[in-house]
């Protein structure tokens, strides 16, 4: 069975707020099976009503995530572990914070955008088309131990958004069956739990010295990274054997101080059938996300590695803002 969770790097440390930071950039939602929910908000006054009322409290802080990470030993207790986060892309800050957009610049020009100058090959093409042409304003991670648990927060969720919001694409991942933590190439789909005093933060505890101007309700809040990253795993084993263990690189080994990777893999293991003929028949790979306290910090670690991987297209991203909890029953939704 794959462990949900990991624990602090270091026993006992501490940031600023664990109660105000949202559960998965720094200890990481329960995640053996993930919905990620993209939408376009189309009635701002009606989502803060159900932001305030129905979504903050929902959301999964930091202090239960890490609640939850210490009780792992007993399975019994895991099973009702179920954890939701909202992050909002830069129309989405707009729409909710009267133009007070989050100020990185990489941000404010969107993943679309920045796709080309990250490694991403001909984006037009490769990218689906729920991400490359229509207005997403936000992503709610729901995260658990069963499908069928995470499927009825959903339409829970759901339910209570109608009217307010368009849904754009839902993304569906789970972890491999042979209970590894890595996606289909074999690769760490994750990177653990941060402790900020070993780790660098990966959110702002403070105004950054970058920031034009202060904006109060960015405290405790983190960029996100989404990266769905289709993997040929068939061609590339062929790939690999021909040139004595190649290598996978690029987005999907991205490793640094300040950023916490939470990825998960998604579609069916690669069937008998596809690695006797050597072709990829399924959908499958992996779903990239990290957090950071900045937009330009991944793509700065993104072009100074190798991202020319043929075996692994990326289809679709978005660049996000997850907020505190304080801020999405304040700020946000007044």
């Amino acid at each position: 069975m794959a462990q949900l969770m990991r624990p602090g790097i270091a026993v006992g440390s501490t940031p600023a707020d664990w109660e105000d930071v949202q559960g998965d950039v720094l200890i990481g939602l329960p995640r053996l099976v993930e919905t990620f929910v993209f939408f376009e908000i189309v009635d701002v006054r009606a989502f803060k009503s159900t932001l305030r009322r129905s979504i903050a409290h929902r959301a999964t802080s930091a202090g239960t995530a890490r609640e939850w990470s210490e009780r792992l030993g007993a399975p019994a207790a895991c099973l009702h572990f179920l954890g939701l986060n909202i992050a909002f892309t830069a129309s989405g800050c707009a729409k909710l914070a009267a133009g007070r957009v989050p100020p990185d610049p990489a941000f404010l020009a969107g993943a679309r955008d920045r796709a080309v100058a990250i490694g991403d090959a001909e984006p037009a093409i490769n990218w689906l088309p729920q991400f490359y042409g229509a207005p997403i304003d936000a992503v709610v991670l729901i995260a658990g131990r069963s499908a069928r648990a995470v499927d009825a927060e959903w339409k829970l969720l759901h339910n209570v958004l109608a009217g307010s919001v368009r849904l754009c694409y839902r993304q569906n991942a789970e972890s491999r069956p042979d209970g590894s933590e890595t996606d289909h190439f074999g690769d760490p789909a994750g990177s653990g739990s941060c402790d900020p005093g070993t780790s660098g933060l990966v959110f702002r505890a403070k105004r950054a010295a970058v920031d034009p101007a202060p904006i109060p309700w960015m405290r405790n809040g983190s960029y996100l990274v989404f990266r769905r990253i289709e993997q040929l795993v068939p061609e590339y084993e062929d790939f690999a054997r021909d040139t004595a263990g190649a290598a996978v690189v690029g987005a999907t080994g991205l490793r640094a101080p300040g950023l916490v990777r939470r990825g998960i893999p998604f579609g069916p293991e690669v069937s008998s059938l596809e690695r006797v003929e050597g072709k990829t028949s399924a959908d499958r790979g992996l779903i990239f996300v990290s957090y950071q306290t900045s937009i330009e910090r991944f793509e700065t670690l993104q072009r100074a590695g190798d991202v020319s991987n043929r075996f692994a297209i990326n289809s679709a991203a978005v660049y996000a803002f997850a907020p505190s909890i304080a801020a999405l029953a304040g700020e946000l939704a007044d």
